[in-house]
């Protein structure tokens, strides 16, 4: 459900009059131009006790739209009560996420997990660390999706909250008691690539690759730069607003895309995101190869032939609507066209820096950058053949 910047009083109305069951909690998605109605969105559900987890976005998505104002509301069963992690102080033995992997144990299906992290540039690092304690605290028999909460400014405000309080350094994991399925897709176009030996060191900003085939990493991307684009780039001019990124690609992990989002004073690359082992190394165009072979490509690990949708969610990184434009709507459209049937609640997300999500059919969960990624939640009631529906 959405409310838009002149719906907003309507949205705080519906909200006052919610009462949730103990099994149900309300995910807020709250575009960053209309935070300031936050606390009238905490002060409405808190009249009833209803339980919630939300975030700030650059953007939030709806009606096959990227919207710019208003909010997102979409009531979920849930598997317990939201966990807050604090990122500086992840922990597996903690009661709560403990509670969470029980009950995914326990299920007769493979339930949903939410994540909504906070974010800014110096937390990048943190973000790798979250999914490697997800990846480690919760099993791999879930499906995940999530994103990091953040300004388009990327000032630090406080930009995850649910019925404690606000937080700017914390990440909320909401378990989805339905059966459920995830995928991300990375579409991007390959400019040039080649295998590489990569000297790389792990640091509190990030992942750094020092060298590429025993040359400072930041001359080989000035050099596939001008390779690919017949144009110069200075190093200094090297971040994720560049016109290419960085791509790996190995057998076992599929292709991840990752942001340069530094360069070091000696000629390091500061990625957003970790490295995959044994890759082909490659710059990529910042253009879908095309807008429905993604979807489609998200579609087929989705598998939902035989199964009744009644949640989708959809996480899109904030690098994606500027390079594409139009195509960015199209692509919405399509992905809710194909998953929402009749019954079934609308496609809703939002913009993220950075995503959370499985890639080519890996069960475990990582850290995204410039990806889509795409959930359902399905009826727990077995469907009849009238009730198919095709992809």
């Amino acid at each position: 459900m959405y409310f838009d910047k002149t719906e907003l009083q309507v949205g705080i109305d519906y909200l006052h009059n919610l009462q949730l069951t103990d099994e149900q909690a309300c995910l807020i998605f709250v575009a960053e131009e209309s935070k300031d109605i936050v606390p009238d969105i905490r002060a409405a559900l808190d009249l009833n006790r209803n339980t919630y987890a939300g975030g700030i976005f650059p953007g939030v998505i709806a009606e096959g739209e990227l919207k710019q104002h208003g909010f997102v509301v979409s009531i979920v069963i849930t598997l317990g009560k939201p966990v807050i992690l604090d990122l500086d102080a992840l922990n597996a033995s903690d009661q709560s996420i403990q509670v969470i992997s029980q009950r995914i144990m326990a299920s007769e299906y493979k339930p949903l997990v939410m994540i909504i992290s906070s974010n800014s540039l110096e937390q990048l690092a943190k973000q790798n660390h979250l999914a490697t304690f997800i990846r480690g605290a919760l099993p791999s028999r879930a499906s995940f999706i999530g994103g990091s909460a953040g300004s388009a400014t990327l000032e630090r405000m406080n930009l995850v909250f649910d019925n404690f309080g606000f937080y700017d350094n914390a990440a909320l994991v909401v378990g989805i008691d339905e059966p459920s399925t995830a995928s991300a897709a990375v579409g991007w176009r390959s400019a040039n690539g080649n295998k590489a030996s990569l000297v790389t060191e792990t640091s509190p900003d990030g992942i750094i690759i020092r060298k590429i085939n025993n040359r400072p990493a930041a001359d080989w991307f000035v050099n596939k730069y001008r390779e690919a684009r017949n144009e110069t780039i200075e190093k200094s001019n090297i971040d994720f607003t560049s016109n290419l990124h960085i791509s790996f690609f190995s057998l076992t992990g599929g292709q991840v895309v990752r942001a340069v989002v530094d360069v070091t004073p000696d000629g390091g690359l500061v990625l957003g995101g970790t490295i995959p082992l044994g890759v082909t190394i490659m710059l990529v165009d910042t253009k879908p190869r095309f807008v429905d072979a993604e979807v489609k490509s998200v579609m087929r690990e989705l598998n939902l032939e035989a199964n009744k949708v009644t949640n989708s969610f959809i996480v899109q990184c904030v690098t994606r609507p500027p390079i594409m434009e139009d195509d960015l709507s199209t692509q919405l459209q399509i992905v809710e066209k194909t998953i929402c049937d009749e019954g079934s609640k609308g496609l809703v997300g939002f913009i993220a820096f950075g995503e959370f999500g499985h890639v080519h059919r890996a069960t475990h969960i990582d850290y995204l950058n410039m990806s889509m990624v795409v959930a359902a939640t399905m009826s727990k009631v077995p469907q009849t053949e009238s009730d198919l529906v095709l992809v």
